[in-house]
């Protein structure tokens, strides 16, 4: 992955860094990470939203581009989210299309649960998004740094979409490319405990009953 990031950011002329946030591996991937020419941050907090907002924090451009490091996102597709950007977006969500039929994470996560929380999001809150759970992001640094984020969770995935379209932030989306994953990667998605609290999430946030 960081191979990946870099080899866009050269590709392109950009000047970027890859900033890769440890969040309590027991694996050695920081130290692989940090040979691999990325800036390693550790955070303490257990959490997927924990882990962004560390690197959020840690941004030192402009503009900043999420990913989830299991290997499903193709980081040669950077520059779709980036021209959503150019075009005056302020957050860029991926919307995902499998090259698998099982979807990045299993059938039933990638092809039914995420799209029914997706929906629920949509309803809820009105945020104009396909796809409320893909990682592949981009963002105008200063304007993830507007919104109150709070969640530690999977849940943060959301939590972002819908605290810019409450904010008047402009959202788009981009077409993306999700390979599934690697058999040998330890999930860490739970989908009953994650997708209620996902759906938590959003009931607090459009402040209905």
């Amino acid at each position: 992955m960081v191979h990946d990031a870099l080899a866009f950011a050269d590709a392109h002329a950009f000047d970027a860094e890859v900033i890769v946030v440890d969040n309590g591996s027991t694996d050695a991937s920081g130290i692989a990470a940090t040979a691999a020419g990325a800036r390693v941050i550790d955070e303490p907090v257990r959490g997927y939203g924990s882990a962004i907002r560390a690197g959020i924090r840690a941004a030192r451009n402009t503009m900043t581009v999420i990913a989830d490091a299991d290997g499903q996102h193709d980081l040669g597709e950077t520059g779709c989210l980036l021209e959503q950007i150019d075009a005056g977006a302020d957050i860029v969500i991926g919307r995902r299309i499998y090259d698998s039929p099982r979807g990045a994470s299993g059938w039933i996560k990638s092809r039914v649960g995420a799209p029914a929380l997706s929906s629920a999001g949509r309803l809820l809150t009105g945020a104009p998004i396909t796809d409320f759970h893909c990682g592949f992001r981009a963002a105008k640094t200063d304007a993830l740094r507007s919104l109150d984020l709070r969640c530690d969770g999977m849940e943060f995935a959301s939590e972002m979409i819908v605290r810019a379209h409450r904010a008047g932030l402009r959202l788009a989306e981009a077409h993306v490319t999700a390979r599934e994953a690697p058999d040998h990667r330890t999930p860490h998605l739970r989908p009953v405990r994650d997708g209620l609290r996902h759906l938590a999430c959003l009931i607090e946030l459009s402040g209905k009953p």
